[in-house]
């Protein structure tokens, strides 16, 4: 006899999350974030179509960042969290580095 559970499929968001490399450990216990290896990346899974975030992960959401190659070492000073992705092409950072970010980014 099969349970009803078995049946119940679940809507997951992968919420995608930039965090120092040495708190891994801490964050995979402490949030259950979990590692994409397709797409080379850390992620929360939400339930609930990314509104039921942790409050310790929201400064850690992914941000695109739109920036010039060439601007990319000034950038690093500024930015601890900043990745490139050779899959998307596109260079990524923290919510909270990109906070601290925005009054060295020229938008038009």
């Amino acid at each position: 006899m099969s349970s009803n559970i078995d049946k119940i499929k679940f809507n997951i968001t992968k919420i995608a999350v930039i965090f120092p490399y040495s708190e891994n450990k801490e964050f995979k216990e402490k949030y259950n974030v979990r590692y994409c290896p397709e797409a080379k990346y850390w992620y929360f899974p939400s339930l609930n179509n990314g509104g039921d975030i942790a409050d310790g992960l929201k400064d850690y959401i992914r941000v695109e960042l739109n920036i010039d190659k060439n601007d990319v070492s000034s950038i690093r000073n500024k930015c601890k969290s900043l990745k490139y992705c050779k899959i998307a092409n596109k260079y990524y950072c923290s919510t909270k580095d990109y906070e601290e970010l925005k009054q060295y980014i020229i938008t038009t």
